[in-house]
């Protein structure tokens, strides 16, 4: 249905192109700007890709982690898994759900080696965490440190 503008005095009406000629008015037909006829045509809204997607939950993570560390607060297990999840290009439920893909795997190692390094979680904490048993856990740490040659701090001096 086309719209059509009548003038009378000083007042402008919108009726449409058949209305106008019923009553007799002068029709005066009006398109609309440019822009507007291309956005009617293409969709309104593209989903983002997969790749899209990855990338703005990459820049989310470092977002954080530089908040974090802005606040001063101490390095929590999450934290960790997002600096792993960040430096590794692997999503945060990507190192969490089981897989065997070495890549992944070697990702999720280095995450429990940070989080027995960077917090105080025992290795139980660390495994319910991950959902898995504390050997593997362990396993895991003991496989990233024969491989990076980076050994845990000592907890004993810690407590000193």
């Amino acid at each position: 249905m086309k719209l059509a503008k009548t003038h009378q005095a000083a007042n402008t009406y919108a009726i449409s192109a058949r209305e106008a000629e019923r009553l007799g008015v002068p029709v005066i037909v009006t398109r609309p700007p440019a822009p507007v006829a291309q956005m009617l045509q293409e969709p309104a809204f593209m989903p983002p890709t997969p790749a899209q997607l990855r990338d703005a939950k990459m820049r989310a993570l470092a977002l954080e982690i530089r908040q974090v560390k802005e606040r001063g607060v101490k390095q929590g297990c999450r934290l960790t898994m997002k600096k792993v999840a960040l430096r590794t290009g692997f999503l945060f439920s990507e190192l969490t759900e089981k897989c065997r893909e070495q890549d992944r795997v070697a990702a999720r190692y280095r995450a429990f080696w940070g989080m027995r390094a960077g917090t105080d979680w025992t290795w139980p904490d660390i495994a319910r965490f991950f959902g898995l048993n504390h050997t593997t856990v362990l396993h895991g740490v003991r496989k990233h440190t024969a491989l990076t040659g980076k050994t845990l701090p000592d907890r004993n001096s810690k407590k000193k």
